[in-house]
């Protein structure tokens, strides 16, 4: 018995691993029922502290008797949160819990009559007519709805609470992400991900806590309003800020952790079938097929990933300002940005490329591992042409630091980033507005030269010279010169966590 979707093999799996069984035919309905249960047990978080006056709240779980006692409702503006593990909506929660109440009574009376496959069992079902002319719900044995239903609701998958911005406010939907391996392999990534998740850091489970002065005079008081924590971003370590970012960090997270732990083995044989095999990511009513370019999963097997899509983050959109510091008025410029960045990751080829660098900003210097991997693995170019780029780049950049320098010798302060950044597009300008090759570095090297009155490092002479004779295509030399360029030196102050303001954090969203 190994089912076909997905979705019941994963619970399948899980309940295998749980109970160390060698063959499916071993599951029995109290193993399936254990398995929802525990599932049930984390339906809701909630503080476990009082958190008026303070910055921070510890979070834990309703347990199934307490949410029975509460009605199964919500309370958003107590830090009553869906679990980002229920794949469901917060209006479908209730009939989510009753679903789940009603398959585990199904189970407990050994019913083996077909049922049918609703969205409160799996999220992503749907009806259909068959010819007939109503809707029905498709059906399927009650054990493989079990094996899906405990995928539905289970905390011992990777899952996150998707982030997008719609009309200055923050919309979520929770999101399951589910790899389509044979059960064997599925087993050996369940056994990586219980390892990632026994390596979470405590703080995951922290929210901020938000106040707002509510009255006028005697009448005023605090109101303070707990948000979710940070575990909703992702229950694996070092989760994305970006829910965009997810299915790619969990890779990350797995080549990084499996070196860490010593399960490299293991680690690198998960990830070589996700070559070939996609992700499933799956929110209510919607589900999604990822698959990623096996260059970017050898980066992973590396360990190289996850430093990667953290320096995504800590890039910075010219003229937008730094990413949160505005509220929400320039998140969604980094939304944008950061889906551009995440389907690049995943495609990794020439049109995701480009859409990536059509959003201009400027990258920590750690990106110059993604885009030498990129422009040598797919694009073909030779690795010495490659690093002359980078080093013609890196002097542009120079140039635009110091060109905004000697205007404003605060290299800190936000007029400073303002002069560089103008440099910057002015040299990008001319860059995409070259017809030739020679016009290309004519344009580029006379500006930058005259600007600091220097010449171009010796090193980037291969490039030029390719560029110049032709032998580097020109569109080619364009993306070479506008990546690289676009890269932080490594003597300005790299950013950090708190350069960049809170998270994209849903305060407008307590009324759910």
């Amino acid at each position: 018995m190994e089912y076909s979707h997905p979705y019941s093999r994963y619970g399948l799996a899980l309940t295998m691993v749980e109970n160390q069984l060698d063959s499916p035919d071993q599951v029995t309905n109290e193993m399936l029922i254990e398995e929802l249960i525990y599932g049930l047990d984390h339906f809701r978080t909630v503080p476990v502290e009082p958190y008026e006056g303070r910055e921070n709240v510890k979070y834990g779980y309703l347990s199934r008797d307490r949410i029975n006692a509460n009605l199964i409702k919500g309370g958003t503006r107590k830090g009553i949160f869906l679990n980002s593990s229920i794949i469901t909506s917060d209006k479908g929660a209730k009939n989510a819990w009753k679903g789940i109440e009603g398959l585990i009574k199904k189970l407990q009376l050994n019913k083996t009559q077909s049922i049918d496959v609703t969205m409160s069992l799996y999220a992503a079902s749907a009806k259909f007519n068959n010819g007939r002319k109503g809707q029905s719900a498709p059906k399927g044995s009650i054990k493989e709805i079990a094996c899906a239903a405990i995928t539905n609701i289970t905390p011992k998958k990777p899952c996150l609470s998707f982030k997008s911005f719609k009309s200055n406010r923050i919309e979520r939907s929770n999101s399951a992400i589910i790899p389509d391996l044979p059960l064997k392999e599925l087993i050996d990534f369940i056994h990586i991900f219980k390892s990632l998740s026994s390596s979470m850091d405590a703080g995951l489970m922290f929210g901020r806590v938000f106040s707002e002065v509510k009255g006028k005079g005697d009448n005023k008081k605090v109101i303070y309003k707990p948000s979710r924590p940070r575990v909703f971003d992702g229950n694996f370590p070092n989760p994305p800020r970006s829910s965009y970012l997810g299915p790619i960090s969990l890779l990350g997270a797995i080549g990084e952790w499996s070196k860490k732990v010593e399960l490299i083995s293991l680690g690198e044989k998960v990830l070589d079938r996700m070559k070939s095999s996609p992700l499933y990511m799956v929110s209510y009513g919607k589900a999604e097929s990822l698959c990623f370019n096996h260059y970017v999963v050898e980066l992973a097997k590396q360990g190289n990933l996850r430093i990667i899509i953290d320096s995504i983050f800590y890039s910075e959109i010219i003229g937008k300002g730094k990413r949160g510091s505005k509220g929400v008025t320039n998140n969604i410029d980094y939304q944008k940005f950061d889906l551009f960045a995440g389907r690049f990751l995943q495609l990794f080829n020439k049109p995701s490329f480009q859409d990536f660098l059509a959003i201009r900003a400027e990258y920590p210097d750690v990106l110059e591992l993604l885009f030498n991997t990129y422009f040598i693995k797919m694009e073909n170019i030779d690795s010495s042409i490659v690093q002359s780029a980078r080093k013609l780049g890196r002097w542009l950049n120079f140039v635009a630091y110091l060109a905004a320098k000697n205007e404003y010798p605060n290299t800190k302060g936000e007029d400073f980033k303002k002069a560089k950044a103008k440099v910057l597009v002015e040299m990008e300008s001319a860059t995409f507005s070259a017809r030739s090759g020679d016009a290309l570095i004519g344009q580029v090297i006379t500006r930058a030269g005259r600007l600091s009155e220097q010449d171009a490092p010796a090193e980037a002479g291969e490039f030029m010279e390719k560029t110049a004779s032709g032998e580097l295509p020109l569109e080619n030399a364009k993306n070479l010169l506008m990546a690289f360029s676009r890269l932080r030196n490594t003597y300005e102050k790299p950013p950090n966590e708190e350069d960049f303001g809170p998270s994209e954090e849903d305060t407008s969203d307590y009324d759910q």
